[in-house]
């Protein structure tokens, strides 16, 4: 299993020997345990599918609300990120921005 590590920036994220977690999600024990729950469902690589599961919606909206105030968590939002001394691409997060953007200019050309 892999051990928890908290950390004061970002949400979560999963390594393939450890999960980093905001110490901040300590203070809302559901949501540490659904955020727990996630990042040990993440297979290693490319997994976007897993971030975008949205049955958990209810959820889902009060981490956002949880995320708008601790701002030291939306660097987790960033398509670039400083990790272990070096500048790194999370390619989830910039496809979530292309799907997003796709979103918007259908909807766009549609009304």
């Amino acid at each position: 299993m892999k051990r928890i590590i908290y950390i004061p920036w970002g949400i979560a994220n999963s390594y393939r020997n450890r999960i980093e977690i905001n110490s901040a999600l300590k203070q809302k024990p559901k949501l540490l345990r659904y955020v727990i729950n996630h990042e040990r469902g993440h297979k290693q690589g490319f997994d976007l599918w897993h971030d975008m599961d949205i049955r958990r919606y209810k959820t889902l909206i009060s981490l956002m609300w949880f995320i708008a105030k601790h701002p030291r968590m939306w660097s987790d939002f960033s398509p670039m990120q400083y990790r272990r001394g070096k500048i790194v691409y999370d390619l989830n997060v910039w496809m979530l921005y292309g799907i997003v953007a796709v979103l918007i200019a259908v909807l766009f050309l549609i009304f």
